[in-house]
């Protein structure tokens, strides 16, 4: 008997369009002959829809009454439900392809949890503390491991109030929303006289700021999937060929960056990155797969940066082409993870 798993995408949050596209893969890709698929977006008004035809991701108009249906969810039995029109539907899984805020940072993991219904990613207190770049390098340093020297603007005030340790920061610095994700409202700041404005910029994305020093070197990624024992996938390194830092705009155009998978590291400090990586996946109670990124400085030192717990997930994305190099191909990746989970 096939498993019902419910694709979910889009959401609230500034990655609603990128959400998308990694649901669309997830869909096209998921094998039918095991799966019953019931795929629903998150309009951006915060909507709930029951798509017709994922085809209609395609297009603007996903979320019309002709290709789409509002639906909820309620519980019966100590067990969640998809409502839609007059019918119901039992899940047996949910694959929430949400990135950032309202998505990936624990509550719709909650709401999944609540409902008793096993979700593809961490559970609740997992992904909200891998969600916040502070508390979440403040766990990873009591492992041992270095992470970027960091000051927290708990609100705009702060700014003022933290003045003189801001102007003790080594510049260039990097201003990031605490829990962003895809480089959205990130700025690197050479100089303190433009701090603010970048620390204005980041406050339209989150109601706290992170700021933190620039590592000099290079970015990275480990892609983990797995409980009790660890799939690691091969490493991704991001070349930046202007020294620029990777904003969102650059991630989708691939302007000016080159990908190499493998990574081009020699094997001790490949194998110390995945040892690393997965201490800090484990440490993080992270489970079924999440993507580990950390920094090669150039004095040698690995940085922890974050852990992205609803990696993206396009064909081109770094998860599913690290898992792709050991052999792994998307089709079975969606399924391997799907299993992980129930």
């Amino acid at each position: 008997m096939k498993k019902s798993v419910l694709v979910l995408f889009g959401g609230v949050s500034s990655e609603h369009y990128i959400s998308i596209n990694s649901g669309y893969t997830i869909l096209e890709n998921m094998d039918k002959t095991k799966y019953d698929i019931i795929p629903v977006g998150i309009t951006l008004e915060g909507k709930w829809r029951y798509i017709h035809d994922f085809e209609s991701l395609k297009t603007p108009h996903w979320q019309d009454n002709k290709n789409s249906t509002p639906c909820t969810f309620s519980i019966e039995d100590g067990r969640g439900f998809i409502f839609m029109a007059d019918m119901k539907f039992d899940i047996d899984v949910v694959f929430p392809m949400l990135h950032g805020p309202f998505g990936e940072d624990g509550t719709v993991q909650g709401l999944f949890e609540l409902l008793n219904i096993p979700i593809v990613g961490p559970k609740t207190l997992s992904a909200a503390l891998c969600m916040d770049k502070d508390k979440s390098h403040k766990i990873v340093k009591s492992l041992g491991y270095e992470v970027p020297h960091g000051i927290l603007l708990t609100n705009k005030e702060d700014f003022i109030l933290k003045m003189e340790d801001l102007k003790n920061l080594k510049f260039p610095v990097f201003v990031k929303p605490l829990k962003g994700g895809s480089s959205i409202g990130i700025s690197e700041v050479e100089k303190f006289f433009d701090l603010e404005n970048a620390v204005s910029f980041a406050f339209n994305y989150d109601d706290k700021v992170l700021i933190e020093e620039k590592i000099e070197g290079f970015e990275v990624f480990c892609g983990i999937m797995g409980n009790e024992e660890l799939i690691v996938g091969d490493l991704e390194e991001i070349e930046l060929l202007d020294n620029t830092f990777l904003n969102a705009d650059r991630k989708n155009t691939l302007e000016q960056v080159k990908y190499h998978i493998p990574a081009r590291l020699d094997t001790i400090t490949s194998e110390k990155i995945k040892s690393m990586a997965k201490d800090i996946y484990n440490s993080l109670d992270c489970r079924v797969y999440s993507r580990v990124d950390m920094f090669v400085g150039n004095d040698g030192i690995l940085y922890f940066n974050e852990v992205n717990t609803t990696p993206g997930f396009t064909i081109t994305s770094a998860f599913p082409m690290m898992m792709k190099s050991i052999g792994i191909e998307i089709k079975d990746l969606i399924s391997i993870l799907i299993e992980l989970a129930l």
